[in-house]
């Protein structure tokens, strides 16, 4: 599916203890994703506005999919325990170009935190995200990971990589 051109503003993705909500494969929904909770293949976001959405993981997007890209989308003041903006979980060749993160927060990965593998940061603007324990604009805790042609400024990390924590062993390029 194609999401383009569209405003993602304060959206939430809150819990409500009276329910229990179970996936297709049986697992609790964490309340994910404040704007979009993603699972499945081929999904691509294209010039999208996402601001002051929030979430547990991924404050405005949560990818748990195959072969998903974004391209030239604009991430401002969201917020999450994980993914401040966008959270990949079991996901593979992901691919986020061109895009910008500015202001948004996390406990880790204030802007991104991905725990798959294949994810591609090319091109991006991270500035002034802030994390409340690591990864001021980045977590990666995935492999085959890389990091091109991007540009970090003013991003915070309490204890660990003020704007990258890397937890794994391949891949990695600034």
């Amino acid at each position: 599916g194609t999401i383009t051109g569209c405003n993602f503003a304060d959206n939430t993705a809150s819990e409500n203890e009276q329910y229990y909500i179970e996936d297709t494969d049986g697992g609790p929904i964490h309340f994910n994703g404040g704007a979009i909770y993603l699972t499945g293949w081929y999904c691509n976001l294209t010039n999208n506005n996402f601001k002051r959405n929030a979430g547990k993981e991924g404050g405005a997007f949560y990818c748990n999919g195959l072969y998903d890209s974004l391209d030239n989308c604009y991430f401002a003041e969201n917020t999450a325990e994980y993914g401040g903006a966008i959270y990949i979980g079991r996901g593979s060749y992901n691919n986020i170009t061109n895009s910008n993160f500015t202001q948004n927060s996390a406990k880790n990965g204030a802007a991104v935190c991905h725990i798959s593998e294949n994810v591609n940061l090319v091109n991006c603007d991270f500035t002034g995200n802030t994390a409340s324990e690591s990864g001021g604009a980045f977590s990666c805790w995935g492999e085959n990971s890389n990091v091109i042609g991007c540009s970090f400024k003013e991003n915070i990390a309490k204890y660990a990589g003020g704007a990258v924590e890397w937890l794994n062993t391949n891949g990695f390029a600034i």
